[in-house]
């Protein structure tokens, strides 16, 4: 992404403030990027990428993704999911 180019990763908050303004239109684009960005600054800290984020986590709660079908099977598969997270 030229918008990176000569950039400093440790300026990580900030970039990632640009990369949402510059690719708001392209989410797995900015993801991808925002992703490599938080592997790049810690690899030049020569800390694990869970040391940066703050340490391990024993869990956490997590999205269910549904796939790409027509309307009434994804309302289908999202009922599913709704219920089941109920129960």
């Amino acid at each position: 992404a030229d918008l990176l180019v000569g950039e400093d990763a440790g300026h990580l908050g900030r970039l990632c403030r640009q990369l949402a303004r510059d690719l708001a239109s392209t989410p797995a684009a900015r993801a991808a990027v925002d992703m490599a960005l938080h592997d790049l600054l810690a690899r030049h800290l020569g800390v694990p990428l869970t040391t940066l984020l703050g340490g391990a986590v024993r869990g956490m709660v997590t999205s269910v993704t549904i796939g790409i079908e027509d309307v009434e099977t994804t309302a289908a598969q999202g009922t599913r999911v709704i219920v089941k997270r109920n129960r």
